[in-house]
């Protein structure tokens, strides 16, 4: 077998080679010889990444099913980050805040102080920034991932894992928005597709909807955690908006959260935040001032025979 079509290569022999002591190649999910006799092929343990198999491929190698616990996983998402909290919260505020600022700023003392300290929504969150901030490189031409690619696929992965442990939080949310931001910004469809229905979702299980104004019944008790709940739902509605209208004749999934809201002056502000118009977090709300426009655009673009005369006559 080429080496270069191996993804992983088992620890031992596989059980029939190792009971006949025939020499085995190790290839999983089958080695060469059960494949060429069409035996079954059984191992034990698992695998191991080889040399030349690609970095996304090397996922269940460095995280083993038995250990996938949330502190295992924010360990293994932990060894991806090269820079300290402070330095990702940094290029957060320096590269995407400007003009997408979904995360409350925080005075560095606040922050943690290493990864050992930081939970593990924070660590994915952080995966996320230094993700969407990460220029894409030149195509290596020899069938491997690039490594923006392999980061986007470990990110995918990693939240996948997380939701299937029941894991929620609104920093997760916040994770799953800027995953959805990089797959719109890089042209990923159907990717950008599915996941804008996947954070709304997310975030519908927290209650944050656009219309969440700073109460009670936020989903989180801090002053900083409703404000970001507020601006989450813009953001979630913003992208959703434009996912819509790229995708084709596909009805927006937020139109009812955001209905009746037509007063730029109701549109919901986090408390303590002062409205400076030369601020990003007003230009933010600002794709939301008028969200009766963009309701009747998305419905004449996805329906427009249905929608032709009563739409326009509102």
């Amino acid at each position: 077998m080429d080496a270069r079509l191996r993804v992983h290569l088992a620890r031992k022999a596989c059980a029939r080679c190792r009971s006949q002591k025939r020499r085995c190649d190790r290839a999983t999910p089958e080695c060469g010889l059960c494949r060429r006799l069409r035996q079954a092929c059984h191992y034990e343990g698992r695998a191991i990444s080889s040399p030349n198999s690609t970095p996304s491929s090397s996922l269940d190698a460095e995280l083993p099913l038995e250990t996938l616990s949330p502190g295992h996983i924010k360990d293994a998402i932990a060894k991806k980050l090269t820079s300290a909290p402070s330095d990702i919260f940094a290029t957060y505020i320096q590269s995407i805040h400007p003009w997408f600022p979904i995360i409350a700023q925080t005075s560095p003392d606040q922050l943690p102080q290493s990864w050992n300290e930081a939970s593990l929504d924070y660590t994915l969150l952080a995966l996320c920034i230094s993700l969407l901030c990460t220029s894409p490189p030149p195509s290596s031409g020899d069938g491997t991932l690039p490594g923006l690619q392999s980061a986007y696929l470990h990110v995918k992965s990693w939240i996948a894992v997380i939701e299937g442990l029941g894991i929620t939080s609104l920093k997760i949310v916040q994770a799953r928005t800027l995953v959805t931001l990089f797959e719109v910004a890089h042209g990923f469809y159907p990717a950008a597709y599915i996941s804008i229905g996947t954070t709304v979702r997310a975030a519908d299980a927290l209650e944050i909807h656009t219309d969440l104004s700073p109460s009670s019944s936020s989903p989180t008790t801090d002053e900083s955690g409703r404000e970001e709940a507020v601006i989450i739902g813009w953001a979630i509605g913003i992208l959703d908006r434009y996912v819509t209208i790229q995708s084709g004749h596909r009805p927006s999934l937020t139109r009812s959260l955001i209905k009746g809201i037509h007063d730029p002056d109701k549109i919901p502000w986090p408390t303590g935040l002062e409205k400076d118009s030369r601020s990003p977090l007003w230009q933010l709300s600002v794709c939301l001032k008028r969200p009766h426009f963009l309701t009747t655009y998305t419905t004449c673009y996805t329906t427009p025979l249905q929608n032709k005369h009563s739409t326009w006559k509102k």
